[in-house]
């Protein structure tokens, strides 16, 4: 017969136990086509993306280190 993972006993002691924070108000993100654009000009017509003449992805170290990551 197959057993849980864990006592029963210690389940949800650690969502207890961390402390409650209110959600903080944001500016809502753009939605339809101006979600879409936003998504082209971060792909393509970034200058940061460009290196030697190559095109680089955005999770690439050398465009990481230009952003200041």
């Amino acid at each position: 017969m197959a057993r849980a993972h864990g006592g029963l006993t210690s389940a949800g002691k650690v969502r207890k136990c961390t402390p409650k924070k209110e959600k903080k108000e944001k500016p809502r993100p753009p939605r339809g086509r101006a979600y879409r654009r936003r998504q082209y000009k971060k792909t393509f017509e970034s200058e940061l993306l460009i290196h030697n003449g190559r095109r680089l992805g955005p999770n690439n170290i050398i465009v990481r280190q230009k952003q200041g990551y």
